[in-house]
């Protein structure tokens, strides 16, 4: 069965991960680089859901990375989908940021209602979590993922998480 890897970057994302996954991961690669700015949630949801159907409609199997807001997307999906997820230190609440006056979207309270609500069964989520994230504090989230019965793998890197890449890399080829 060939693979389809869903990349979902996070908020101004630079999309150097993309080119990393792309030279070292043969399958097809789909990167979604939503604006945050002026997109709303549901219609990124239904941007999402439509490749994620395309690429089943082929025959491919499904994984996702999300990265730091494209890991909060991503687990907006989890409920309609149980595709293998990789979470490079993703978005969950405001209370995760080290610094409160940071400014998040209004669309975050509403979705980090969902996510904090929302139970994961069965699922193949694993979020990678760097140990040195300047932005969003780890025990924040990894309190949320053992709550949740989510798989977390620490590494000893920043919010970016290239660390994390070759874990990833690694995950995907074994699956």
């Amino acid at each position: 069965m060939k693979k389809t890897i869903i990349y979902i970057g996070g908020y101004k994302s630079g999309g150097y991960k993309i080119s990393i996954l792309k030279d070292r991961l043969g399958y097809e690669i789909i990167n979604i680089s939503p604006d945050y700015d002026t997109e709303n949630p549901e219609d990124i949801q239904k941007r999402l859901k439509k490749t994620i159907e395309s690429a089943k409609l082929k025959g491919n199997s499904v994984q996702i990375i999300g990265s730091s807001t494209g890991g909060m997307t991503a687990l907006l999906l989890s409920q309609k989908f149980n595709l293998p997820m990789y979470l490079i230190n993703p978005l969950i609440a405001k209370a995760q940021f080290f610094d409160q006056s940071h400014p998040v979207g209004p669309m975050l309270k509403p979705i980090s209602e969902i996510l904090l609500s929302n139970s994961y069964p069965n699922n193949k989520i694993i979020i990678y979590l760097g140990l040195n994230d300047e932005l969003l504090n780890p025990e924040f989230t990894k309190k949320f993922a053992s709550s949740k019965d989510i798989n977390v793998i620490t590494f000893d890197g920043d919010h970016a998480g290239s660390e994390s890449l070759e874990m990833i890399i690694e995950n995907i080829k074994n699956t």
